[in-house]
Parts: structure tokens; C-alpha cells; sequence
């Protein structure tokens, strides 16, 4: 995993902050969470090789496509206030994440840093 992935989250997490404080526009907070679900899901994905198993290509794919749903959803949600439905489905997302975030400490006895750091993400995102 590369160093600057640990950045994109906190990026979105303090972009998401001042939006709800008003202090950035939602449509330039939209903006920069799209290229950033892109990069998660189609980029990350396609043109960067982490793992070597067919299992950990699995565990890599599914948790790219998590990290890229989240940031879209975050997306939806900075744009519709108060929705039920984004809401549960982003308290859903996050439990996913949780719960790959500890199958991977558990299997491969790594810290998942990124992981951790989307969960944090999706409580500012929750609570502000």
C-alpha cells in the first residue's frame, strides 16, 4: 500500500468537516469525493498490484469498492440532509468495513490503517 493512500481519507474527513461548518462549497467537496471514490474503485483497483493470492486479490478488490461506495454515498449524503435510507446504508458500509478491517487484522496479523482511518471517516461523516 502506498504512503498517499493514508491522506485520501483524512483529506475527504477535514473537507466534510468544513462543509458542514460552511466553510467549503458542497459542490467542491462532490467534486473531489468523486475523483477520489474513482480513484479507489477503477484506479486502485486496475493499475496497482498489492497482492499476490487470489484471496488477498479478493479481500483487496472488496475493500477498494467499499472505500469507493462510502466517499460515493458521502457524496449523497452531504447533498440530501437528514435521508433514512443513506444513512442506514452508510451505518451498513461502515460495519462492512469494520468487520473486513478485523478478518484482516485476524488473518494476516497486519493493521489495516486505511481501513481505520475510513471508519473514522464515516463518523464525521455520521456526526456532523
Amino acid at each position: 500500500m502506498k504512503k498517499n493512500e493514508y491522506f485520501l481519507p483524512i483529506t475527504g474527513s477535514i473537507l466534510f468537516f468544513l462543509l458542514s461548518k460552511e466553510v467549503v462549497p458542497t459542490i467542491l467537496y462532490a467534486f473531489i469525493a468523486v475523483l477520489l471514490s474513482l480513484y479507489f474503485f477503477p484506479v486502485r483497483l486496475l493499475y496497482l498490484k498489492y497482492e499476490e493470492t487470489i484471496r488477498d486479490k479478493w479481500l483487496f478488490a472488496i475493500t477498494s469498492l467499499l472505500f469507493s461506495k462510502i466517499l460515493a454515498v458521502s457524496v449523497a449524503m452531504a447533498y440530501v440532509d437528514n435521508s433514512v435510507f443513506y444513512r442506514n446504508f452508510f451505518i451498513v458500509l461502515t460495519i462492512l468495513n469494520f468487520c473486513f478491517a478485523v478478518y484482516l487484522y485476524l488473518k494476516n496479523n497486519k493493521l489495516p490503517v486505511l481501513s481505520f482511518l475510513f471508519i473514522f471517516f464515516t463518523g464525521i461523516v455520521l456526526y456532523t
